[in-house]
């Protein structure tokens, strides 16, 4: 049996308390391997059950958001994360602080361009390609209904998903604006739109 644990920092009154929490457990590891960084020495994996679920970061430059990312990603079991363009990859200590260890548990890759990185992912069978952005052509999250394996391309902070990889993209999905502001942070949106999907998928 293999217990999923994650460590908790509490700072109170000048003491420093570490508290362990088990999030998960697994009774017969099933699914990707997937290596810990911290076993590193002991030459030792864990796994993890994983679903066919597979985000693409078109530039996204933040290392907040991609901490965060890796964090929703692992909380939800996608399989893996692709970095393109100038996106900042692991090792990096922004992104591990903000995914409180998730970018050892969720398997990611880089491409140079993101073209390339939706080219590799159409070899996977039925694979759908769906970009979270507003767009014309784009249709409110809530009524879209996807299958596995499904990939969402996440774009820019500053200029969202790129024109040209759009235009690749089988479907484009968009979370509605009500109010002043007309979009939300990265990272934000990619937790709503996967918690949706994946309960449209239930």
């Amino acid at each position: 049996m293999i217990f999923i644990i994650e460590l908790y920092t509490i700072v109170t009154m000048n003491w420093l308390f570490i508290t362990p929490i088990v999030l998960d457990y697994c009774a017969y590891p099933i699914g990707r391997t997937i290596y810990d960084s911290t076993l590193r020495h002991t030459n030792e994996f864990i796994r993890v059950p994983r679903k066919p679920i597979y985000l693409v970061l078109d530039n996204v430059y933040d290392t907040y958001n991609i901490g965060s990312i890796f964090r929703i990603a692992d909380s939800i079991g996608v399989s893996k994360i692709i970095i393109c363009g100038i996106g900042v990859t692991p090792p990096n200590n922004k992104i591990r602080k903000a995914s409180v260890g998730s970018c050892q548990t969720v398997e990611w890759e880089y491409f140079e361009k993101t073209s390339d990185a939706i080219d590799a992912l159409r070899k996977i069978p039925d694979m759908t390609i769906c970009a979270l952005e507003q767009d014309k052509n784009s249709v409110p999250f809530h009524n879209c209904l996807l299958h596995y394996p499904y990939t969402i391309v996440l774009g820019n902070e500053s200029s969202g998903v790129s024109k040209s990889v759009l235009e690749s993209c089988d479907k484009i999905i968009e979370i509605p604006m009500y109010g002043v502001c007309n979009s939300l942070n990265v990272m934000i949106s990619s937790a709503i739109a996967l918690y949706h999907l994946e309960h449209t998928m239930m």
